[in-house]
């Protein structure tokens, strides 16, 4: 069972409800993202509220699973000074009953309950068979960390269910590392927990020069860990990756000596590795530092090295609706289209010469390829610097796979 809550309100103007949420969200220092109908309301790296306007009314959902009792608190508080303000009626359905009853440490029991029945059940699982990564609360559409049999992927790290078998002895212990917001007010534990969810899922461990996404994850992840040593400094911490922050960064770390190490039991940040990003039915492996952008309804994603860069570039289309719109992509090829078979799918790929940047005039390489699985066609457009990348590209292209079932 999901712990969490969904609601739905009395008739209200889509312009006057999402100005207000906008407003509310300022005033808490919550996260605000509208697109057309849907707001999207961030309270803490492991908790959203969702939005969505529908029949001229809101309905809206909240799943609360890893942002922990102290979020589901808050979720609920969010929703109510919104019935306050709007003057709506809120009609709400609370998994936990807290909306109802308002006890916290029940509240707090409702989850500790619930971690401990999910960590029976997965250990009940995996005593008759093994299971590639086991997802909680993931964002499958971000990307997907690689595969370690028999483990459980959340925003909070990666636990082996052996592991959350052990701690599961002590129950309220764990849940202080399992879940982000804990408490019922924001605490120390919480910048702590922030600070480890940043760690485990949006940092790529290159330097702040490289990108503005890279400064501000970043920098914020060193700002946490400074808060927590400064008001309690025996909440163990990410010592190791809180040094190696500051080193890429510039910045003096604080005295460390006397403080706590954080045990993890896997090495911390997805994106230190290979990770899988999906693409309609292809699953593409790519190194978890790479940046991503969307460029003219191209999905983009690139190292930014300063030698040896490499951006790859994609689109998918439906086969039936595109036609023989593409037939002509290996026209300007300059050596033999090779075709070769991947799982679940045809590649047919060629290097397409040098391309100079209008720019700098700088002179960089490209391949062509394209993917046929079932009745999608992908189209690869790869740039490099380096001509002697040219068959690692090519063996990259052979470690696509697609998942035709998916369609």
């Amino acid at each position: 069972m999901d712990l969490g809550f969904s609601f739905q309100t009395s008739p209200i103007r889509l312009e006057k409800a999402f100005a207000l949420l906008n407003e509310m969200s300022e005033e808490c220092g919550y996260d605000f993202y509208n697109f057309q109908n849907m707001v999207r309301i961030t309270l803490c790296e492991a908790g959203k509220i969702f939005f969505y306007y529908e029949n001229g009314a809101i309905n809206g959902i909240c799943q609360s699973n890893i942002g922990g009792p102290g979020f589901h608190a808050a979720a609920i508080d969010f929703i109510d000074k919104f019935e306050t303000k709007s003057k709506l009626t809120v009609a709400l359905d609370d998994t936990t009953e807290y909306h109802s009853h308002r006890d916290f440490e029940r509240l707090k029991t409702e989850f500790y309950d619930w971690l401990r029945d999910m960590i029976e059940v997965l250990s009940e699982e995996t005593k008759h068979k093994s299971f590639d990564n086991i997802y909680f609360r993931w964002n499958m559409g971000e990307y997907t960390p690689e595969n370690i049999t028999n483990t459980v992927v959340t925003p909070m790290g990666r636990f082996s269910v052996s592991y959350l078998a052990e701690q599961a002895k002590e129950i309220e212990n764990l849940s202080k590392e399992f879940f982000l917001w804990n408490s019922r007010k924001i605490d120390p534990l919480y910048f702590r927990n922030t600070a480890l969810s940043l760690l485990w899922v949006g940092c790529c461990f290159m330097p702040g020069s490289r990108s503005d996404d890279d400064l501000e994850v970043n920098h914020k992840i060193i700002a946490l860990i400074r808060v927590v040593i400064h008001t309690d400094p025996t909440i163990p911490i990410p010592i190791d990756e809180y040094l190696e922050l500051c080193a890429l960064n510039n910045v003096e770390p604080l005295p460390t000596d006397n403080l706590v190490e954080h045990r993890s039991e896997f090495p911390i940040g997805y994106r230190r590795g290979m990770v899988q990003k999906h693409v309609g039915n292809l699953v593409i492996p790519l190194s978890g530092n790479y940046l991503y952008s969307v460029d003219s309804g191209y999905d983009v994603w690139y190292n930014e090295a300063e030698i040896g860069w490499r951006i790859i570039q994609t689109e998918a289309y439906n086969r039936d609706e595109i036609g023989t719109a593409f037939d002509d992509i290996f026209d300007k090829a300059e050596e033999p289209v090779e075709s070769f078979k991947i799982i679940g799918g045809k590649c047919n790929a060629a290097f397409t010469g040098t391309i100079e940047d209008e720019e700098d005039g700088d002179i960089y390489f490209q391949i062509i390829a394209e993917i046929l699985s079932g009745t999608q066609i992908t189209l690869f457009t790869i740039y490099f610097d380096d001509p002697e990348d040219k068959e690692n590209i090519m063996n990259w292209l052979k470690e696509i796979r697609a998942n035709i079932d998916d369609e």
